[in-house]
């Protein structure tokens, strides 16, 4: 992490602890501290000079103090305007000075089943950030939120990959003590700053150890545990020289510790090898979670909650579309994968055109010329056509078909159906003859047979053609026979196609 006294950057965070703050700029490079004056930033001015270098830049500020209060209460479950009613009712009588109030409802009160836990965390002392948010808003830089080290405590957690069930408590070095950060199933609770100058080195597991026996009591005496003897994950980051303590693990009141290295932490959170090596890494921590992501509730006037609520509304409504449009360009480049192979099978298509107009045009310039245009010959073909001649009718077959029924009136006709099939030029029209044998005796099968043989041979004696496409008794898969042996009705009929020869 290099110092630097201006550098161009999307967003700088103000870091207000003890009496000196820090600024933070935030560039893809990581997060840098900046420098200021001489007298460095201990004057708003200083930082509002700042602020107007760079109009365009947002600022987050880390409010790390003392004075902070704790307050909670449990109400029923209430929706619409009566929570609203409740809320506000809260808010008069828990009021102070401070326009740096929070509020959040936890869910349902452990002590308190069926009632909802409320949960207030402020800063009562106001003259210690006021001045600093005033000199940004004079400057008119984009102020984006106030945040607290209990906003934060959750995210660290999570990416720290430790317990998310239950109560934990982040302990961490701070100037004037040590801080403790509770979150109870992953949501903010409880920050407390315990004012100790022995919680250094040597003396910080101890110390530790003594402020989380006063936590837990303070927990458990208003509520928010509900027993005593509940165990406490306790996640401390080790300060520098306490390298070779006693190892983590549970100690005589139950409560589990987690002592983690500095070398640790910075891989967890994937942090600069100079930030591992700091001293300062326990209250780094905070500013590189407030770089990575702010959290949806913060400590800040009514104003500044508004414009924070439009800037994230904007910001929401970019990525959107942003998403929108590469929802777009993933379906534009899908579309094209699928139609490549059609581009190809056009290709091909071109190129067989293109040979076989090359080919008729070979072809063409052996054709003999004709003083016609194309026009008249299109006319003169349908003329040609027009003065073709057509088709033979029925008239001839049907006579000479008749001549031959009339030679045997054991023939009874049911239909004579004319054929003539203009797509097949090389099959000859023909008659479709379809009737009965009458006239025999009932069991004379051999007689019905013979007759249609008589029929077929004298349209043959008669110069035509003709096929038999049904006989009489014709024995296939669907006819039958009965036992008298006489002819079914049904079996009788026959039908025959003639055609001229």
């Amino acid at each position: 992490m290099r110092s630097s006294e201006f550098t161009p950057a999307p967003l700088r965070i103000l870091h207000l602890e003890g009496e000196q703050p820090r600024v933070y700029a935030v560039t893809g490079h990581g997060i840098e501290e900046e420098t200021g004056p001489q007298q460095g930033w201990t004057l708003p001015e200083a930082l509002a000079g700042h602020a107007r270098h760079d109009p365009a830049c947002r600022w987050l500020v880390l409010a790390d103090y003392a004075e902070e209060e704790f307050w909670g209460d449990v109400m029923p479950p209430l929706r619409g305007a009566a929570r609203k009613a409740w809320l506000a009712r809260m808010h008069q009588r828990f009021a102070m000075e401070s326009p740096f109030r929070w509020i959040s409802l936890q869910g349902a009160s452990r002590s308190r089943p069926g009632k909802l836990r409320v949960l207030g965390y402020s800063l009562g002392n106001a003259e210690r950030v006021m001045p600093w948010l005033e000199a940004l808003e004079g400057a008119q830089a984009r102020v984006g939120g106030v945040y607290t080290p209990i906003m934060l405590a959750a995210p660290l957690l999570r990416r720290l990959k430790l317990p998310r069930r239950g109560c934990a408590v982040l302990v961490t070095a701070h100037p004037s003590g040590l801080r403790q950060c509770v979150v109870i199933d992953g949501r903010p609770c409880f920050s407390r700053l315990a004012l100790r100058a022995d919680a250094a080195g040597a003396g910080w597991l101890p110390a530790v150890r003594e402020e989380t026996a006063r936590l837990k009591e303070y927990l458990f005496e208003n509520g928010i545990l509900v027993r005593d003897k509940a165990p406490l994950h306790v996640v401390s980051v080790c300060p520098p020289g306490m390298d070779g303590q006693a190892a983590p693990g549970p100690d005589a009141a139950q409560n589990i510790h987690h002592l983690l290295r500095a070398d640790a932490v910075a891989r967890a959170l994937r942090l600069p090898p100079a930030w591992a090596a700091s001293p300062e890494l326990s209250r780094l921590l905070f500013v590189f979670a407030l770089a990575r992501g702010t959290p949806p509730d913060q400590l800040a006037p009514a104003a500044l909650l508004r414009s924070d609520w439009v800037a994230r509304t904007a910001r929401n409504t970019r990525l959107a579309g942003y998403g929108i449009c590469g929802a777009g360009l993933l379906y534009a480049a899908g579309l094209a994968v699928s139609l490549w192979p059609l581009a190809g099978e056009l290709n091909d298509a071109a190129a067989s055109t293109r040979k076989f107009d090359a080919r008729y045009q070979r072809e063409a310039a052996t054709f003999p010329a004709s003083p016609l245009k194309a026009d008249e010959l299109v006319a003169l073909e349908q003329k040609a056509r027009a003065l073709a001649p057509s088709p033979p009718g029925p008239r001839a077959l049907l006579a000479a078909a008749g001549k031959v029924l009339e030679k045997h009136p054991e023939l009874q006709l049911d239909q004579l159906r004319w054929e003539q099939e203009a797509s097949a030029p090389a099959n000859p029209p023909s008659l479709q003859i379809r009737g009965e044998v009458q006239g025999l005796k009932p069991d004379d099968l051999r007689g019905t047979r013979d007759a249609m043989a008589r029929f077929t041979a004298s349209l043959v004696s008669a110069g035509l053609s003709a096929e038999a496409t049904k006989v009489p008794l014709d024995l296939q898969s669907s006819a039958s026979i009965n036992g008298s042996g006489q002819q079914d009705k049904a079996e009788l009929g026959f039908e025959v196609k003639v055609w001229n020869k």
